[in-house]
């Protein structure tokens, strides 16, 4: 029987460890990735509004945006077309790229 304290009880009543609350390598080297992973992408995000802003674009996609980082790649790219016309969509389509990438590599695809 499973209970909300993180551990299981045994037939005799003792009080076992819940194997499924417990961390394995695995989630402990993907929360090492995914952490500062998540921290530069935001850093990056700050920098790169810091600069359109030097650069004159009147209202760039805010910096905060950078912890959904798909969001922030389109909302950037459309402040940035609105601003400068004609300019180019790539980022756009390398950041949709790379999301198929990854779902088709974690679905086996």
């Amino acid at each position: 029987m499973k209970t909300l304290h993180g551990y299981a009880i045994g037939l005799d009543g003792a009080q076992l460890a819940d194997p499924d609350l417990e961390l394995s390598l695995g989630d402990l080297i993907v929360g090492g990735v995914a952490l500062p992973t998540c921290a530069a992408s935001v850093v990056m995000a700050y920098l790169d509004w810091r600069r359109l802003k030097r650069l004159g674009v009147v209202r760039p996609f805010h910096w905060a945006w950078g912890f959904l980082p798909n969001i922030y790649v389109v909302g950037r790219t459309v402040v940035v077309r609105k601003a400068v016309p004609g300019s180019s969509i790539a980022l756009i389509m390398i950041a949709i790229g790379l999301s198929i990438v990854s779902v088709a590599t974690n679905y086996g695809l």
